[in-house]
C-alpha cells in the first residue's frame, strides 16, 4: 500500500495490470488479437478461467487502442465547432 502511494498509484490492481502481464503462446501471428493466443505471465490460481478473465480485457483494448487518436480528434473538433472534421472522424 505505501509503495503504491509513493508511486502515485491506487493501492489496487488496475486494468493496465493485464497489459503488463501477458505473453504470446508460441509465435505471435498477424491479425486480430485473440485471448486464445496469449496467456498470463503471472496468475494467482493458474486456472484457465483466471487467464481468460485477464486476457479478454487485453483483446478489447487491442481493438479500442487504434481509435483513441480519432476520439481525441473528435473531441477537439467538437470544441472548435469544426463540423467538417466531426463528420470525417465519425464516418
Amino acid at each position: 500500500h505505501s509503495l503504491a502511494l509513493d508511486l502515485g498509484l491506487p493501492p489496487i490492481a488496475t486494468a493496465t495490470l493485464d497489459l503488463w502481464n501477458f505473453k504470446f503462446r508460441g509465435r505471435a501471428r498477424p491479425g486480430p488479437f485473440r485471448p486464445q493466443q496469449v496467456t498470463c505471465i503471472s496468475t494467482i490460481t493458474g486456472t484457465e478461467s483466471e487467464i481468460n478473465f485477464h486476457m479478454v480485457p487485453c483483446a478489447m483494448q487491442s481493438v479500442v487502442g487504434p481509435i483513441i487518436p480519432e476520439v481525441a480528434a473528435a473531441h477537439a473538433a467538437v470544441a472548435a465547432g469544426d463540423n467538417k472534421e466531426i463528420k470525417r472522424v465519425l464516418i
